[in-house]
């Protein structure tokens, strides 16, 4: 979740995404912490034409 933030902060939301991706794969009960769920939710408002985070977002129970 760190490096998401990091990636986030430097505006790299391909990145971001990245980093939120490899946090579900490698430790799924971390994917779905309030933390997380906000930067994905940010991530489907700042770049809504971006693929993969709406499905993501559905998975770990982000909203918008």
């Amino acid at each position: 979740m760190d490096v998401a933030r990091v990636w986030q902060a430097l505006d790299e939301p391909e990145m971001t995404f990245h980093a939120l991706r490899a946090l579900a794969s490698y430790a799924p009960e971390e994917a779905t912490r309030p933390k997380v769920r906000g930067i994905t939710a940010e991530l489907l408002m700042m770049h809504p034409e971006m693929p993969g985070p709406r499905r993501f977002s559905q998975k770990i129970g982000a909203t918008v």
